[in-house]
């Protein structure tokens, strides 16, 4: 499952990850200005995430180094109300797709941490917005553009999940910096290095040769000398 794999190491290195994003935002741009297209598809592509689908909404703001891949070819965000207290914190996603009555059950409603709240989905239509509860978690579901954009919560209240998802737009260029931060960090000349790929695992090392160990088979010599 990516995105259990990809949730774990973006959440658990919020400081990491956003101090990339304080070193490399764009410093020369409007951070309050919707991101270039450009600068999102690249983004989008590096963290493997369709650029169509990167998303934000109002109300909140992106939890630093919680925004990446959903699944197999989605997208998903953690966003709370205020970055510099424990507020209240929403998932915000989208995965290719379409929604009516009879589809809405089948999806789940997800949790802050990118698992499946746990308990039936309950759904009733709203309009073109799906109001959907599992357990004592609560989202909003609507079709946008071919694909379905949830946000969900335990906590926050019904008319706010549904004002921010109504409000669903492009993320700013301050709001993509702490979503899909910028991918390398700056060279020790003050310049941006190349592009590189997220790590992955390296193979673990061959065994190290132990220097006491006599020739051939590798086995200790334990016989009994002369006088044993």
């Amino acid at each position: 499952m990516r995105q259990m794999v990809r949730w774990g190491a973006v959440l658990g290195a919020v400081a990491l990850t956003a101090g990339c994003a304080e070193m490399l935002g764009n410093a020369d741009a409007d951070t309050d200005g919707p991101a270039d297209p450009a600068t999102l598809a690249e983004r989008a592509e590096y963290y493997g995430v369709p650029p169509g689908l990167v998303l934000m909404v109002d109300g909140f703001v992106p939890a630093p180094g919680g925004g990446g891949a959903y699944g197999a070819d989605g997208y998903a965000a953690v966003l709370v109300e205020d970055a510099e207290e424990s507020t209240d914190v929403v998932m915000l996603s989208a995965v290719p797709g379409t929604i009516d009555a009879a589809t809405c059950p089948e999806l789940p409603v997800l949790t802050t941490t990118g698992t499946t709240a746990q308990g039936p989905v309950e759904c009733s239509a709203d309009g073109a917005t799906f109001s959907r509860t599992a357990g004592t978690w609560h989202d909003y579901a609507v079709e946008r553009d071919g694909a379905v954009v949830r946000i969900s919560s335990d906590g926050v209240e019904p008319d706010v999940l549904r004002a921010a998802l109504e409000s669903v737009r492009v993320p700013t260029v301050g709001e993509l910096d702490t979503i899909l931060p910028p991918m390398t960090p700056p060279s020790p000349s003050g310049e941006a290095g190349s592009p590189s790929r997220p790590p992955t695992t390296s193979p673990s090392p061959s065994p190290v040769e132990r220097g006491d160990l006599p020739p051939g088979d590798g086995a200790p010599d334990n016989s009994v000398g002369l006088g044993g």
